[in-house]
């Protein structure tokens, strides 16, 4: 049997707890910063078409990493390769709407996103299981957003004329909903006990 000493203990859990709380500062201004423009969004849908498409890139983009350095900062057991993968996803689809030409972009985003929607809901709806395999406090919300992501996501795919017209009040509602939610999961975040 392995006996370890308290000091190394104290100092994992401590410094595990100092990223945990950079990751929350990180989390919550992506998060704040997501529901801005997301009613930026709402506000002026007709005159900011190219810049939502603008913001909602680098959204994903800043997203996406956030995911990644989420990813890497777990201990191994806490990993979950979702994350890791809609953090890649992310970054890869937000610099192909970047440089991709403008007029191609309003009518490819509307599957880029139901795609990133439909894989964010299956990935969000296997935390919220996980979540709850653990016996953790608050898989409800993430269990309701998921289902809301995939069914927003199956509208986007079967009816993308439809989506495309109203693609910037779509846009805004997703950028408003996610921020949110990464809200509430980061400020539900507690220090990690060892």
């Amino acid at each position: 049997m392995l006996h370890y000493n308290d000091d190394i203990i104290d100092d994992m859990n401590d410094r595990l707890n100092k990223r945990l709380n950079t990751m929350r500062t990180v989390g919550i201004v992506i998060s704040i910063a997501m529901i801005i423009c997301g009613i930026l969004c709402l506000m002026f849908p007709t005159k900011t078409l190219s810049a939502i498409v603008i913001i909602g890139a680098i959204m994903l983009i800043v997203s996406g990493v956030y995911q990644i350095i989420d990813y890497v900062s777990l201990p191994s057991m806490l990993r979950f390769a979702g994350n890791m993968s809609c953090g890649i996803i992310n970054v890869i689809i937000g610099l192909i709407l970047l440089i991709s030409p403008k007029q191609l972009t309003i009518h490819v985003l509307v599957y880029i996103f139901g795609f990133i929607l439909l894989f964010y809901g299956i990935n969000k709806l296997t935390f919220a299981h996980q979540l709850s395999y653990f016996n953790m406090y608050g898989y409800s919300w993430p269990v309701m957003t998921s289902i809301i992501m995939i069914i927003v996501a199956l509208i986007f795919l079967i009816s993308p004329m439809f989506v495309s017209i109203i693609l910037s009040y779509i846009l805004a509602i997703y950028l408003i909903v996610e921020g949110i939610t990464q809200l509430v999961e980061v400020i539900n975040m507690h220090d990690l006990v060892i």
